[in-house]
């Protein structure tokens, strides 16, 4: 964070555009709902549920951080009022990623395997079950300061309550559906074999937030597996929306393995950092006279995961950049 006018100018435009779209695509999705009882269609869409409920997370984590500059207390330190503001909504942003990551998973189940994603009813209620843990972490700005929010772990409860309640059994019924394919796993496919990496990263990320969770870098190994998880969903579907706008890809072969790339670069960071952290590697440290030799293997480990994960993530800029700013191919 810069602490200069412009810079304070910049997030709050992007906030209100942000909020705009989120609300656009509500109202669109209430529309389309309407028009769809009064024919007579069935029911919205699971994916669809998902972005809608990604939409009013979005909603949500800028009505928290709103709330929180409004109740801030101003005599605190710049660096701990920077934090007070942005824990609730950052939280709240969890879940906007978490029913993207949702949503890219049925998308990339059903176009590449050719199926229907299971159980769409219990899907749609397990969407529905987000909504008030979002809402409950904002409306606790109206109950207690922000600062007071920092300490109580209110908020991290919510977060780790909606999300674990909800993302779980999503996770197990996508890997399910991919289990329960009648037909051979389409490896080569960017589709599933980001959803499929995906879903590895989420397991393991998810695991690491439960075993040995303290001021070490065996934190930042959880966020690395979290994040990643999301990102390889985003990842594996934007061939299938460049495609869809008339493009294709720069190389056939990248898109094929960088996926791959990019998750084994990912694992091997989490390890690197869940290792060294085992090992006493403090979190966000300088320097290494804290070091021993388990803990420097570990990091060196992390090191090499970074250069995969960074040419893997070179290699999606290229990959699906080139087409954008070149002149379109004729089929």
């Amino acid at each position: 964070m810069i602490d200069q006018p412009f810079f304070w100018a910049g997030l709050i435009l992007v906030a209100a555009g942000v909020s705009l779209q989120a609300a656009a695509y509500l109202a669109a999705a209430l529309q389309g709902e309407r028009r769809a009882r009064r024919q007579g269609a069935a029911a919205g869409t699971p994916e669809g549920l998902a972005m809608a409920a990604g939409a009013v997370a979005m909603l949500l984590a800028v009505a928290a951080i709103v709330l929180a500059f409004w109740r801030l207390d101003p005599t605190l330190p710049f660096g701990y009022s920077l934090r007070a503001l942005v824990w609730g909504g950052g939280h709240i942003l969890q879940y906007l990623h978490v029913t993207g990551m949702a949503t890219g998973w049925i998308v990339a189940i059903s176009v590449a395997l050719v199926t229907v994603f299971p159980a769409r009813r219990v899907l749609r209620i397990l969407l529905w079950v987000l909504l008030p843990f979002m809402a409950a972490a904002t409306a606790s700005y109206l109950v207690w300061r922000p600062e007071e929010l920092l300490i109580n772990h209110l908020i991290t409860i919510l977060t780790f309550g909606g999300l674990g309640a909800a993302g779980v059994p999503v996770f197990f019924m996508a890997l399910s559906a991919v289990m329960a394919a009648g037909r051979p796993l389409p490896w080569a496919s960017p589709l599933f074999g980001g959803t499929v990496v995906s879903f590895a990263l989420y397991a393991i990320g998810g695991v690491m937030g439960l075993i040995g969770f303290t001021q070490d870098t065996r934190v930042p190994a959880h966020y690395h597996g979290m994040v990643g998880a999301v990102t390889l969903a985003y990842m594996g579907l934007t061939p299938m929306l460049l495609e869809i706008c008339g493009r294709r890809p720069w190389s056939a072969r990248l898109t094929r393995w960088q996926p791959y790339l990019y998750g084994i670069g990912l694992l091997g960071i989490m390890i690197g950092m869940h290792w060294a952290g085992g090992h006493g590697a403090p979190r966000k440290t300088f320097g290494f006279t804290w070091a021993n030799a388990q803990a420097i293997l570990g990091m060196n480990i992390m090191g090499a995961g970074s250069v995969l994960a960074i040419l893997g993530g070179l290699a999606f800029v290229l990959n699906m950049g080139i087409p954008l700013v070149t002149r379109r191919r004729q089929c």
